[in-house]
């Protein structure tokens, strides 16, 4: 096995926003690492893989069953780290090493080929000629210098060297203290001659949600999958009224002579928006996740539940979209009170009060909730994957 990819991917992506690796982040129903890893097995010039990335990454990658990642190695502090501990994972027989980061999903295996193959006679980068007028400024922030554009190149991954000479130039950059963007600055820096080779200008690299939203429309365009980025969630819940309890809906206690009964505050309201948002996200429900026999949860705030499920969502890597919500009840009145109670569960969320709609019915004396029984409440809740719709 004389062609190897060494795939980088320990960056955490704090700008993507979310409470999870971004290169575990769903695109298309796959995570953005799956997509990278899949354009690997495909290529017929890449004869084996070594993944760079932290312990829960590498965990969920070994599930895929991809049959060219045979080894592994956890992500340094910087890239250079993380490549370099690739680059010593490497069997001795090993030729050339094809450098491309994880956060990349839209490379093609075309792409892999041909910078794989551009190695044999040196270094290789995928790239294309800059589009754009390149200005250099100053630290004053004024233009000093216009470089001509013909000779200027937007350089992404892959990149592919000889192994043992990018693994020595990497040894000495470590040694000498020397951080680079790229893996063609520490090529040139130690001696490697590096070739360009023409890139695609849709492989681009997920940093920034709109990152996220742009490689699900190229890989939407390139596969045909639909990229259901939106998911929508249906909960329901009913308590029944009793003496002694106080009455809280949608985190806000609202003055009755009769509260509703349950193990927790009994918010029907939240509880059924709860039950939306795990159903949308197809997380199981309510009962899973707080049970009513488990003492912790006994007069829990459901308001607090609530912020626990949002949690449970970014790690999945959703976020919320919009929450619909009706209460049934006969009594009482509760027009009053629903601004504070988009407010709360607005708040909760993380958006804004007018993505939270509540709405107050009766039944007209029918029913349970008609003979003042107890409450029920209906949401619907969509959540969205991190980059779409923001």
């Amino acid at each position: 096995m004389s062609v190897w990819a060494v795939i980088p991917a320990a960056g955490r992506g704090e700008r993507m926003g979310a409470d999870m690796p971004k290169v575990l982040l769903p695109l298309l129903g796959e995570p953005v690492l799956w997509w990278t890893l899949s354009a690997c097995e495909d290529c017929g010039a890449i004869d084996a893989v070594c993944l760079v990335a932290p312990g829960e990454v590498l965990r969920e990658a070994e599930r895929w069953g991809f049959r060219k990642l045979l080894r592994t190695a956890l992500g340094g502090k910087s890239r250079g780290e993380s490549v370099l501990a690739g680059l010593e994972e490497l069997p001795g027989d090993a030729v050339i090493a094809v450098i491309h980061d994880g956060a990349r999903p839209c490379v093609t295996p075309q792409t892999l080929a041909a910078v794989a193959e551009a190695a044999r006679e040196g270094g290789a980068a995928s790239g294309f000629p800059a589009r754009d007028t390149i200005q250099q400024a100053g630290t004053d922030g004024f233009v000093e210098a216009t470089p001509e554009r013909a000779a200027l190149w937007a350089v992404q991954t892959p990149q592919a060297f000889g192994a043992a000479a990018i693994r020595s130039a990497y040894r000495r950059a470590r040694a000498e203290g020397f951080e680079a963007t790229d893996d063609v600055a520490v090529a040139r820096r130690y001696g490697i001659r590096v070739r360009l080779t023409a890139g695609d200008p849709g492989n681009i690299k997920v940093t920034s949600p709109s990152d996220l939203a742009a490689a699900a429309g190229i890989l939407a365009a390139r596969t045909g999958r639909t990229p259901g980025g939106v998911r929508v969630g249906i909960g329901i819940d009913t308590h029944r009224l009793e003496a002694g309890r106080p009455l809280i809906l949608g985190g806000v206690t609202v003055p009755y002579e009769r509260g509703l009964a349950g193990h927790s505050d009994a918010d029907a309201l939240t509880h059924a928006v709860i039950d939306a948002l795990l159903g949308a996200a197809a997380l199981d429900d309510i009962g899973v996740h707080f049970p009513d026999n488990d003492e912790r949860y006994r007069d829990a705030d459901s308001i607090a539940l609530l912020r626990e499920v949002r949690a449970k969502l970014r790690a999945a890597g959703y976020r919320v979209v919009n929450v619909d919500a009706t209460v049934v009840a006969q009594r009482p009145r509760l027009r009053g009170h629903i601004t504070d109670m988009r407010a709360r569960l607005a708040e909760a969320l993380g958006i804004a009060p007018d993505a939270v709609s509540v709405k107050a019915t009766t039944t007209e004396g029918l029913g349970p909730e008609g003979r003042g029984e107890g409450i029920t409440a209906h949401a619907i809740a969509a959540v969205a994957q991190y980059g779409l719709l923001r």
